[in-house]
């Protein structure tokens, strides 16, 4: 057993090592650090994509500014060209009457398309307004987070640098062989190791065969759980 014993000594300082680690991870403020870290990141996508089409939006009000002061123009020449004109030519009145009638309804629908724009314009830069707010409301607080995480590693480092000393001491006296399974084994279970406690594998409580507890015990073989998995430890 001597082989699996070394591996438990290792266990065991492996889990104590994880749960400071894990502490850390899932501290308040690392957990707020990641969901502001998150919140910014998703709003500076839409920042940036708002900014974007506000400025898409500019571009047409300036292109429609100009079409609409290109008819305001072509408008008043026909009003003047109208009053120029000889009412016995009457081709010549009807044509600048359905030009004149064109470009007034133009001017209609221009406006109206201008009014829509920049009422949409003034929606967009309100909303862009409030993100920024946030966006620097959440950086502040990713600011004073990060500081309260720091401090949290800080207190800890020592402790984290023990445990990872005494994990390092206890695996040299682990089989190489041993080692290797016990990490492939950690990749979906968090205690690879299971003690056999009660004719039960103390990792999922199924029950084992007697011989199977009985050969664990003696030590001469490695066994694995059928359940889970795990190797399977007999401690004496």
């Amino acid at each position: 057993m001597k082989r699996l014993d070394a591996l438990w000594r290792y266990q065991l300082a492996d889990l104590e090592y994880d749960k400071l680690e894990n502490q850390l991870k899932n501290s308040k403020s690392r957990q707020n650090l990641l969901r502001i870290r998150k919140f910014l990141i998703d709003q500076q996508e839409r920042l940036l994509k708002m900014e974007k089409d506000a400025e898409k939006k500019h571009e047409r009000v300036k292109k429609m500014t100009a079409q609409f002061d290109q008819c305001k123009t072509r408008f008043k020449e026909l009003e003047e060209g109208y009053e120029d004109a000889s009412k016995d030519d009457l081709d010549s009145v009807n044509a600048l009457l359905n030009e004149y009638t064109k470009v007034q309804g133009e001017i209609v629908l221009i406006r109206r398309e201008l009014y829509g724009m920049i009422q949409d314009i003034k929606g967009v830069e309100s909303k862009l307004s409030e993100m920024r707010a946030k966006i620097t409301k959440a950086r502040k607080d990713f600011a004073r987070y990060k500081d309260e995480h720091n401090k949290e590693l800080e207190a800890s480092a020592d402790e984290l640098r023990r445990l990872q000393s005494a994990v390092k001491k206890v695996e040299k006296e682990v089989d190489a062989a041993l080692l290797k399974r016990y990490k492939e084994i950690k990749k979906n279970r968090s205690a690879p190791l299971a003690l056999i406690e009660a004719d039960q594998c103390g990792g999922c409580n199924m029950t084992l065969p007697s011989l199977m507890v009985s050969q664990v015990q003696e030590g001469n073989r490695i066994f694995e759980c059928e359940n889970c998995g795990r190797i399977l430890y007999y401690q004496n």
